[in-house]
């Protein structure tokens, strides 16, 4: 198995906290990436993983009005490709939802008490 890695934009994120004693609890090893950790591949993964894409990883634009207001002023929102949007939020990691938790096969935006029970390992359940 893969490691599970715990994306969080800051350690004061109470949803960041809650997921990441929820794994201490249980002894289950995992690695937070921070903004300075976070790269291509971890985004890659977790679009890999996601229903919803970009959708489901970014926060609403009510939230960063300003970074939206950038994206748009920068390239045509219609027309942006993957990689430009990737590139995008590596550097305003701001508009990531946080936490994000995943290995090489689950994925969990924010903390949900009965979703992050898949990370269980199956032989512990």
């Amino acid at each position: 198995m893969k490691m599970i890695k715990i994306y969080q934009k800051s350690s004061s994120n109470q949803s960041a906290e809650c997921v990441t004693s929820w794994f201490k609890k249980r002894n289950i090893p995992y690695v937070v990436i921070s903004k300075t950790s976070l790269c291509k591949e971890d985004i890659v993964r977790v679009l890999e993983l996601s229903n919803k894409g970009f959708e489901e990883i970014i926060v609403s634009e009510s939230k960063a009005p300003k970074l939206y207001s950038e994206l748009r002023s920068s390239c045509d929102m219609d027309q942006i490709s993957t990689e430009q949007m990737i590139q995008f939020i590596l550097k305003n990691q701001q508009l990531l939802r946080s936490p994000i938790t995943f290995d090489d096969r689950r994925l969990l935006i924010g903390y949900n008490n009965e979703d992050i029970r898949t990370f269980i390992p199956w032989r512990l359940r």
